[in-house]
């Protein structure tokens, strides 16, 4: 380690460790106003601006309730505001104006650009010509995300590229997850198509590209399960039908599975890998807004739809989007649904009942979604029509707020409901939230460093947006008195630091899990680390890293250890796992 910088007096640091998890100290604030984005649009999908306070009727649950808050946002260009990016809040649940849009572009996978949609082109011409210069714009393609900006251009020139590079890519992941790995091997992007992902951003370094943990897990784990379950009857019918006549027993509830779907099981499995990445990815977008202040919008752009099992997958993803007020809006570029494959076995040149049917379906649970947010959904148009709709449609909206008159605060989801007087009008709003206790936390990078490393420590991948590696010792003691130590050395790739008073700053947070080999934790630690360099111990930390011990306090024997680093400058992750031997 002699290459390594340690937290010595080389590097003016205060760090502290305690035991995790223990929530950051919050305290309790009065009941908070309940902020509802409206926008109200004619038939022709243009803004309504004209309604007054008294248009408005606004119901939670069926109980009518009396509007507290009551403005109308029109949004023109304002120069001077560009320079400015969206920061990182706790939830405050204030209504205040805004005088500029949010938006998450999430371009989801499958092949782009090659139809007569021109999605691609109607983004390019969306960015560039139909964003306000202080609207705040980022982009999440496959694994990657960028920090919101207002350089409008740098986020195009992903996009270019990502217009070219994008086909190998998709042609690659097609090969690689095929066959039964769809279902149940992992879904994890392989280095070698991961490398062309990162080619992709590879010009917006200023943009920090990073991976983002999904949130709301439990949700996709029940979609997996759905798409095993339908792979394993796919299964069973493919091997009955190459039985002799009655030497096979049949399955009424397996023959209706195969009839409802309408495809074969190679063309099941390959949707399954771009549901479960898109999800993934729609999730990761909502975690990643949700300390954003005020409303924001995500546009997901797909060629192959939202292939969801069930309704409730589409409830569960509208619900946590719209309680962090973010409106989905859904860009379906895939046209109708076509005729079968020269290669199968169908009859008809048309495309099957099931095949539409299942088109159709997919097609009203996105609606669904935007529907519930506050969004809107555009099938079967072209792309220049649907980024026009999106843009006339946020330009101006109402911001309407209520202080609810049910205050027991029980984590259930209430249901919103607002009415105008006003015909022949389409109203969009978010349809809900979580009536959770309004909890304000004393200290903002407790809060913020405590919910993103929780989140990563449970998501099962590798982050390597920030670089550190573990070496565990052995145990030590025995019975309530073991312990293991761990060293953990950090790479100085990507921590970001702030000026302050001639220092360079940092704020770090890691997180250590020692855990079974079933995944159980039985003992963790969290050490919060403050870097103060001067100028020379800065310039050694760039080039050498550095590295620290833990002292975990274990409950039973480890199998392994994880880290999770917080660098909360940058909002940037990074983890890493070393097994105890």
């Amino acid at each position: 380690m002699k290459n390594i910088i340690l937290l010595t007096a080389a590097i003016v640091a205060a760090a502290s460790s305690a035991q995790l998890p223990q929530p950051p100290t919050m305290i309790r604030s009065r009941i908070s106003a309940v902020p509802v984005d409206v926008r109200v649009v004619d038939r022709n999908g243009n803004p309504v601006t004209d309604l007054k306070k008294e248009d408005f009727a606004v119901t939670e649950d069926g109980d009518p309730q009396e509007i507290s808050h009551f403005a109308v946002q029109v949004l023109t260009p304002d120069p001077a505001a560009s320079g400015g990016v969206p920061s990182l809040t706790v939830p405050s649940g204030n209504v205040a104006a805004q005088n500029r849009r949010v938006f998450l572009l999430l371009l989801g996978r499958g092949r782009m650009g090659s139809g007569s949609s021109k999605e691609l082109d109607a983004l390019v011409s969306f960015i560039r010509g139909k964003l306000l210069p202080q609207d705040a714009v980022a982009l999440i393609a496959y694994n990657r995300a960028t920090d919101f900006t207002t350089d409008h251009e740098a986020v195009v020139r992903i996009v270019d590229r990502y217009r070219t590079g994008h086909l190998k890519i998709e042609t690659d992941l097609f090969e690689h997850f095929a066959g039964l790995h769809a279902a149940y091997g992992a879904l994890t992007i392989p280095p070698s198509i991961q490398k062309q992902v990162d080619e992709l951003f590879a010009q917006a370094d200023a943009l920090r590209p990073r991976e983002l943990v999904p949130g709301q897990l439990s949700d996709r784990s029940r979609i997996r399960a759905d798409i095993r379950r339908t792979t394993e009857d796919l299964l069973r019918s493919e091997a009955i039908a190459g039985r002799e006549p009655g030497t096979a027993i049949t399955d009424p509830a397996n023959a209706r599975t195969v009839e409802r779907l309408g495809v074969t099981l190679d063309e099941h499995l390959r949707r399954s890998v771009v549901t479960n990445h898109d999800i993934s990815n729609i999730y990761a977008g909502i975690e990643y807004m949700r300390f954003i202040e005020g409303e924001k919008h995500m546009v997901v752009i797909t060629p192959e739809g939202l292939d969801l099992p069930r309704m409730e997958n589409e409830r569960s993803i509208a619900a946590a989007a719209a309680d962090s007020r973010i409106a989905v809006h859904i860009v379906y570029t895939g046209g109708l649904a076509g005729a079968p494959a020269p290669t199968s076995r169908a009859s008809s040149p048309l495309p099957s009942f099931a095949t539409t049917s299942r088109q159709l379906f997919n097609v009203e649970g996105m609606r669904l979604i935007s529907d519930l947010t506050g969004g809107h959904t555009t099938a079967y148009r072209y792309g220049e029509v649907a980024m026009n709709r999106l843009d006339a449609a946020t330009r101006s909206q109402y911001l309407i707020g209520y202080y609810p008159k049910n205050t027991v605060f029980d984590g259930s989801y209430r249901k919103v409901r607002v009415e105008v007087k006003r015909k022949n009008v389409d109203v969009m709003y978010r349809r809900g939230y979580f009536a959770q206790d309004r909890l304000v936390p004393l200290d903002k990078r407790e809060f913020m460093s405590f919910t993103r490393v929780m989140a990563a420590g449970a998501y099962a991948d590798k982050i390597e947006d920030l670089q550190l590696s573990l070496k565990p010792f052995g145990v030590v003691g025995s019975g309530n008195s073991r312990e293991i130590s761990v060293e953990i050395v950090i790479r100085p790739e990507r921590v970001a630091f702030r000026d302050e008073l001639g220092l360079k700053v940092a704020a770090l947070d890691i997180a250590l899990f020692a855990l079974t080999k079933g995944g159980d934790p039985v003992g963790e630690a969290w050490k919060t680390i403050d870097l103060r360099l001067t100028p020379e111990a800065h310039q050694r930390f760039l080039k050498e890293g550095a590295s620290f011990q833990v002292t975990i306090a274990l409950r039973n024997y480890p199998k392994q250890v994880k880290g999770v680093l917080y660098n909360f400058t940058s909002d940037l992750l990074g983890s890493a796992t070393a097994m105890v031997y």
